[in-house]
């Protein structure tokens, strides 16, 4: 049976801000402890494994950090 927690939790906005951010931060790092929630998505291998034949094969089209950085501050403006 599922048992809802309430929210915010009790006396949660008595803390200061850095003690807010520090139990947010610590419950997040309780759920990714658990093995189930930490599982890649087949797509994500799948996508990583296409892009590495494209780099191993020697596909134009890749930059350096150096190239590239000129060019996204410049989409960013």
């Amino acid at each position: 049976m599922s048992h809802e927690p309430p929210f915010p939790p009790p006396n949660f906005e008595h803390l200061s801000v850095a003690e807010q951010v520090n139990y947010v931060e610590d419950l997040w790092g309780l759920i990714l402890g658990r093995p189930d929630v930490n599982e890649v998505p087949q797509w994500h291998l799948d996508l990583i494994d296409e892009r590495l034949k494209k780099y191993r094969a020697g596909d134009e089209g890749w930059k350096t950090w150096e190239e590239f950085e000129p060019e996204l501050d410049e989409l960013l403006k």
